[in-house]
């Protein structure tokens, strides 16, 4: 038998009035020529007209024959082979995919595809029928060969949920249960069939088997969603909160975007150009609630269709600060405690409302039993001398993966150098110790305009940088590898940056105790620190954001081993605010599944069947109710329409040419 795929081009076929009106209305008239006499002409008979009406008769068929062949090509005939009928007293077998994504919430989906199975298993009464309802993976499944009333309550009882969609899994369980060798076979899907689930390359289907998709979504459908949610601190104890709400039709949208914590609440309502996003801002005043309900915050919007994405769960406070290792020699040194002492007084304090940093000090002997997975942050006040090669190895690991690394001499600087350009860390040469008893001048005279610090210190006359003295620091020759982002007042390197794959390691040709400086007593101190640290503290550090079902592929990296047992194997399945020790961690729903984009049902039911199972496998041609033996006939239609195409030029050329 003949199918179609698509069925309504063939009323292209009406166009074939075309060329027949055409030739109809260019009929030939003979020319009219004008003589001064015609007394030596006689009356000729004008030739008659049947034969050129046949000459253009040939021309009109041709042309009917290329509208008829485009038309056929463009709705894609098959020629299919009807599937053999069950042998002996084996019984058919059909398999259920029921799409359990989170975009089956929405518009209706859920309702219209329990309604569709049902159907579907009314139809196929005598089949042997199984179920599989899965998400990104299968979460329920039932064999072929149950009974009928088990069959309806499995699709009875099929509820979608919060995962994004990727139906591989599910499709490869059914494709098993069907790859068997029955006489036949069927593949049923039923999906709301949002492109976001269905974009990837899917398993291929057995030959033989046949292939259905049943539409449970919904055409001209609407929806706005909160994309992401950011709360910050205010001074006097508000927040400000920054959502990103995005218009995912192509019609404009208005809704109510309502903030919530405890019982603060504030309202705005928000005008949505079609397909596009908007950031905006509104602020928490202040509350007396008790910690844990201030800082959990709920933005929402009024419900549309989909209303998944009119929730989004954030975090405004309680949140973990960032972390700092303090690393000083083993043995008992008053100037590297000192440094400590500095160091450590300039991270934990707050900086322009940016939260101080936890401080953990430790000696070099004990660097190896610190888990730096969970450190942002590592100075080595003079401690390189103290770490073993290994060590070092451990350091060039931390900052490849993001990490900052702040190193100062100490009591060895030439054998620290050479140990640190041995790990791949840093590339320069002590040429010994320079002190203010020379002809030198020791004094911050230059600071790298491309730099981060350049806007901290563009204009001298405002900071007092270039104002302390400096006692002794060391002589660097750095190699073409490292940047010099600040100098002496003589051309020495003060301060050399070196980036180590996604981090940083930063050289201070001085020790911040008194005896070397006294850096460490001026305000710009702090504010140098901070800024580099920062490098290695992302925006929005201290919340990790995760969509339903994702659970962190290093959650000891993340939370520390200690916590790491907290996060549930598959992630978390519903969306929420949780905590995994000190750390605060978000899940919402994927914005994937909110976007209203749709694949064709027709082409998505080829696609299963001809997609690649593994290499040097064959494609299966089988399409919905079609067995072996499908032949492609749009294929013959293009060749004839090229063909048909020729011949039409040639007996036009002819003609004219005949003229």
């Amino acid at each position: 038998m003949v199918t179609f795929a698509y069925p309504w081009l063939l009323w292209g076929l009406l166009a074939l009035a075309g060329p027949l009106l055409l030739h109809l209305l260019n009929r030939r008239r003979p020319p009219m020529l004008v003589f001064p006499s015609i007394r030596f002409l006689t009356r000729a008979q004008l030739p008659r007209e049947g034969r050129r009406r046949l000459r253009d008769l040939f021309l009109l068929i041709m042309r009917l024959l290329v509208f008829a062949a485009a038309v056929l090509v463009m709705a894609r005939p098959r020629w299919v082979a009807k599937p053999a009928a069950p042998a002996g007293e084996g019984r058919p077998r059909a398999v259920l995919v029921l799409d359990a994504s989170a975009s089956m919430h929405g518009h209706g989906a859920a309702e219209r595809a329990r309604a569709l199975a049902l159907a579907e298993v009314d139809a196929l009464s005598g089949w042997d029928i199984g179920v599989v309802v899965a998400d990104r993976a299968v979460v329920s499944s039932l064999p072929p060969g149950a009974s009928p009333a088990a069959v309806r309550a499995a699709v009875a009882g099929y509820v979608p949920s919060y995962l994004a969609g990727s139906p591989a899994e599910g499709l490869q369980q059914a494709l098993t249960w069907l790859n068997v060798g029955e006489p036949r076979s069927r593949l049923v899907v039923v999906s709301d069939l949002q492109r976001g689930d269905w974009a990837s390359t899917l398993a291929m289907a057995p030959p033989g088997l046949e292939v259905a998709v049943r539409d449970a979504g919904q055409e001209g459908s609407v929806n706005v969603g909160i994309s992401s949610v950011r709360g910050m601190p205010l001074p006097n104890g508000g927040h400000r909160v920054l959502a990103v709400v995005r218009n995912y039709s192509t019609v404009s949208q208005e809704r109510v975007l309502t903030v919530a914590a405890g019982v603060r609440q504030q309202r705005q309502t928000v005008t949505l150009a079609p397909l596009r996003q908007q950031r905006v801002v509104l602020v928490l005043p202040g509350g007396s609630e008790p910690g844990g309900e201030a800082s959990q915050g709920v933005a929402s919007l009024d419900r549309d269709g989909y209303p998944v994405d009119d929730e989004y769960h954030f975090w405004l406070g309680d949140l973990p600060a960032p972390r700092a290792l303090v690393v000083t020699p083993g043995e008992a040194d008053p100037a590297s405690e000192e440094a400590a002492f500095f160091v450590r007084n300039a991270l934990v304090a707050e900086d322009g409302g940016v939260p101080g940093f936890a401080v953990e000090t430790v000696t070099g002997d004990l660097f190896q039993e610190v888990n730096l997975a969970v450190i942002q942050a590592v100075f080595l006040l003079g401690a390189v001398e103290s770490l073993a090669s290994s060590d070092v190895d451990v350091l060039r690991q931390f900052v490849d993966s993001g990490g900052v690394v702040f190193a100062t001499p100490g009591a060895a600087p030439n054998q620290a150098l050479r140990a640190l350009r041995q790990g791949g860390l840093f590339a320069a040469q002590g040429q010994g110790l320079t002190g203010s008893g020379r002809d030198v001048s020791l004094g911050i005279g230059w600071v790298d305009p491309d730099c981060p610090l350049a806007g901290l210190y563009g204009n001298p006359q405002e900071s007092d940088l270039f104002m302390f003295s400096i006692r002794r620091m060391l002589r660097l020759s750095v190699e073409p590898s490292v940047q010099v982002l600040m100098k002496t007042l003589d051309g020495l390197p003060f301060l050399a940056e070196r980036a180590v794959g996604a981090g940083r390691f930063y050289y201070f040709a001085m020790n911040f105790s008194l005896g070397w400086s006294d850096f460490p007593l001026t305000t710009s101190f702090l504010p140098t620190l901070r800024e580099l640290c920062l490098v290695a503290v992302p925006p929005g550090y201290g919340v990790k954001r995760l969509v339903c079902g994702d659970a962190p592929s290093a959650a000891g990296e993340w939370f520390g081993q200690e916590n790491a047992a907290a996060v549930p194997a598959g992630g978390w399945q519903l969306p929420g605010l949780y905590r995994v020790g000190a750390w605060p961690v978000e899940v919402n729903v994927s914005s994937r599944e909110s976007m209203l984009d749709r694949v064709n049902a027709d082409d998505l039911r080829r696609r299963l069947s001809r997609a690649e199972a593994g290499r040097g496998e064959a494609v299966s041609p089988a399409v919905a109710g079609v067995g072996v033996g499908d032949r492609p006939w749009w294929k013959i239609c293009a060749w004839g329409l090229a063909l048909l195409l020729l011949v039409e030029a040639a007996t036009r050329l002819w003609m004219g040419n005949r003229g």
